[in-house]
């Protein structure tokens, strides 16, 4: 075998490995081997004491790619997380969106005091690497201490425009309903009936419960604090096993050995208790917040898009909470929260982009002063969002505030006179087109180009904590942060490198499952404000 031919079937190995969360004694197991050999005889595996520096070699070929891809956008933006390991190490990562959502850096804080001066520095440190004209936007989550690194981050660079992540912040509502009420009761009874069928024997009875009742069902989960949407998943998962969990807690089997368990579970499901029902409503109003949260967390959704999926979500909630029969007090709670969450997650983007929309623009035409009305006001916070951000950034400039009123004026080049093919309803039926293509280089088109890498989720640094959660497992727990670092990087970035199709077919399940058990901590305000108790969750 040719030397050239080894580093290239090396490289693919080692490329594997890392995405296959394997270690260096792979390559040492007498089947592998054995495979290898059959496959063809003149390849000899590496020793396994050379995986980390094949390692290296690999994430330096990675990590050049990653630059690269971040070199030809024209704009980024970046998300931050933190994260504590299996080994209580702490590490900072770094996402940037180029659109794509690739690993940056992942930088080791344990021995350092996060305070908001050091994740601002970090941060810094990171943005000017990257290219800080190119930096557009920063999503992080709500934690104190980087929305005050931000506000630092904004005095050395006026055009970044600092969001929550949209996604924590409605998983901040579902705690608020959940943890400040008398839901948190709830709570605890599911987590009891959960442990006690994951016992052996209950466990059998409840199984063969689901059988009789043929359908396959999703087992009881308990719900966990890092997992967001987790009670939704909670409780959904009770009410589709409802029939299953009933017969079981019935079963002669079970009463004889399990007596005081079994009648703690009867208490539960007293019909004056009016548990299912009361499920059911709490369903009704977390559901949509688990559906638009993972609708947030892709990476591939317009941010327009996104924000009209939120104000519809909050809506609906406001249907929901108005139409329920529970206890009054506890829907005002509600209702509060959601107005609380609503307020905070408030922006002016989502008004930009309305009035880039060529859709949008009211027809001149129009008599109905309603429409007229709504649109001049958000046009001009649009143009005050405009002049506070894009028109600071030196790629952008403060020309477009001018090119910002033309178009909104419809005089040129904006407008059917000069450009009829990109007035059409096919040319303005993609916001993307329409400005990348038919009024390409201009200002507003900048404006466009920023816009596009915005997400409203720091959603891609979560699963990368997956990723890293996968390799380092508790059989790999002495593994070394730096290669811990490297095979993390290289995994995460690999599955964007690779062409669309190849990387589509990927699931990353098994991830995310080992994340869930080993994530430890996530830098989040505690939120624990006292709690609203009611002995009646319903009118009586």
């Amino acid at each position: 075998m040719l030397p050239e031919e080894r580093a290239e079937c090396e490289s693919k190995l080692t490329k594997a490995m890392c995405s296959l969360g394997l270690g260096g004694n792979a390559l040492s197991n007498p089947e592998l081997i054995d495979f290898i050999n059959c496959l063809r005889p003149s390849y000899k595996l590496p020793h396994r004491n050379t995986f980390n520096k094949l390692v290296e070699q690999e994430f330096n070929k990675t990590a050049f790619m990653v630059r690269q891809a971040v070199e030809d956008a024209s704009f980024v933006a970046v998300c931050a997380d933190g994260y504590t390991d299996i080994a209580h190490q702490h590490v900072y990562n770094v996402i940037c969106l180029a659109p794509k959502p690739y690993l940056w850096t992942t930088v080791e804080t344990t021995s350092d005091s996060e305070t908001s001066s050091f994740l601002a520095n970090l941060l810094k440190k990171e943005i000017e690497k990257i290219g800080k004209e190119k930096v557009v936007a920063l999503i992080t989550d709500h934690a104190s201490n980087i929305r005050g690194a931000a506000l630092q981050l904004q005095v050395d660079y006026p055009w970044l425009i600092v969001s929550g992540c949209k996604a924590h912040l409605l998983n901040l509502l579902a705690r608020d309903i959940c943890e400040k009420t008398v839901v948190i009761n709830l709570i605890k009874d599911c987590a009891m009936i959960t442990k006690f069928f994951r016992q052996k024997e209950p466990q059998a009875v409840f199984w063969a419960a689901q059988q009789e009742d043929g359908t396959t069902k999703k087992q009881l989960t308990f719900a966990a604090p890092t997992r967001w949407s987790t009670y939704c998943d909670v409780f959904e998962r009770f009410m589709l096993n409802k029939s299953a969990i009933e017969s079981a807690i019935h079963s002669p089997t079970l009463a004889r050995k399990f007596t005081k368990e079994i009648e703690n579970m009867k208490e539960v499901f007293e019909p004056s208790n009016q548990f299912w029902r009361i499920l059911q409503s709490l369903l009704d109003i977390l559901k949509p917040i688990s559906n638009l949260i993972n609708f947030v967390e892709s990476d591939d959704n317009f941010v327009g898009t996104v924000f009209d999926k939120i104000d519809q979500c909050f809506d609906q909630l406001d249907a929901v909470v108005s139409s329920s029969l529970m206890n009054r007090e506890f829907l005002d709670f509600v209702k509060e929260r959601i107005e609380f969450r609503r307020t905070m997650g408030t922006s002016s983007l989502p008004d930009l982009i309305y009035s880039m929309d060529p859709t949008k623009f009211p027809d001149p035409n129009c008599l109905d002063e309603n429409v007229l009305k709504l649109d001049q006001t958000r046009r001009n916070k649009a143009a005050d969002f405009l002049n506070s951000y894009f028109s600071k950034n030196p790629k952008i400039g403060p020309e477009v505030n001018q090119e910002f009123a033309k178009f909104t004026g419809k005089c040129s080049p904006f407008n059917k006179d000069v450009k009829p093919q990109a007035w059409t309803q096919q040319g303005t039926n993609d916001m993307k087109v329409f400005w990348l293509g038919y009024y390409q280089g201009t200002r507003l088109s900048k404006v466009m180009a920023a816009i596009i890498p915005m997400v409203l989720s720091s959603a891609a640094a979560e699963r990368n904590f997956s990723i890293r959660g996968a390799i380092h497992t508790k059989s790999r727990n002495r593994l070394a942060i730096k290669h811990v670092n490297h095979q993390t990087f290289i995994k995460h970035n690999l599955k964007l490198l690779r062409p669309p199709k190849a990387a589509d077919s990927e699931s990353e399940s098994e991830n995310e499952d080992v994340a869930a058990a080993e994530e430890d901590a996530e830098q989040t305000d505690p939120n624990n404000d006292e709690l609203f108790d009611d002995s009646s969750i319903f009118i009586d």
